[in-house]
C-alpha cells in the first residue's frame, strides 16, 4: 500500500518566489503547484499549467510574481528586493551545459538577429548568467 506523504506540515516556510534562470528546469513550477504550503488552492492532479498571471494568483496566492507581473520569467532577483523576504527557489545547472543547451535552442537569449559564428561566441556571451540572476535587478 503505497504511503502518502504530508510535507506541509513538516514545512514552516513557503517558498515565495521562484527565480527562473534561463535553460534551467521550466519544469521545476510544476514543484509550486504540487507543494501544499505553496498553492494551497491547486487542484490535485490537475494538469492545467498553462501559468498566467491570473491562474497563479488564484491557486497560489503568497507566490510572488515578477516586477513584469508575470510567473517564471527571467527577471533578476534583485527587481523583489525587499519583498521576497529570504524565501525563494532556484533551481541551477551546470553553467556549460545550461549554454549549450541554450545555444541548441535557436540562440536562447542571443541580442542580434544575426547568429553567433560559434558556440564560443555564444558562450562569451551568456557566461555568468546564473550569477548575474541573482545580484542583478532585471
Amino acid at each position: 500500500q503505497a504511503q502518502i506523504h504530508d510535507f506541509a506540515a513538516r514545512s514552516s516556510r513557503r517558498a515565495l518566489y521562484w527565480l527562473h534562470s534561463p535553460k534551467c528546469a521550466t519544469s521545476f513550477r510544476t514543484t509550486f503547484a504540487y507543494t501544499p504550503s505553496t498553492c494551497p488552492l491547486f487542484p490535485p492532479y490537475s494538469d492545467d499549467l498553462h501559468w498566467s498571471a491570473q491562474l497563479v494568483k488564484s491557486y497560489c496566492p503568497d507566490v510572488l510574481l515578477t516586477f513584469t507581473g508575470a510567473f517564471g520569467k527571467h527577471d533578476g532577483f534583485g527587481s523583489l528586493r525587499g519583498k521576497v523576504g529570504g524565501s525563494a527557489a532556484n533551481m541551477l545547472r551546470d553553467p556549460e551545459q545550461r549554454i549549450l543547451s541554450a545555444y541548441a535552442d535557436h540562440y536562447h537569449g542571443w541580442p542580434s538577429t544575426d547568429p553567433p559564428s560559434s558556440e564560443l561566441e555564444f558562450a562569451k556571451f551568456d557566461a555568468g548568467c546564473q550569477v548575474r540572476m541573482l545580484i542583478h535587478s532585471d
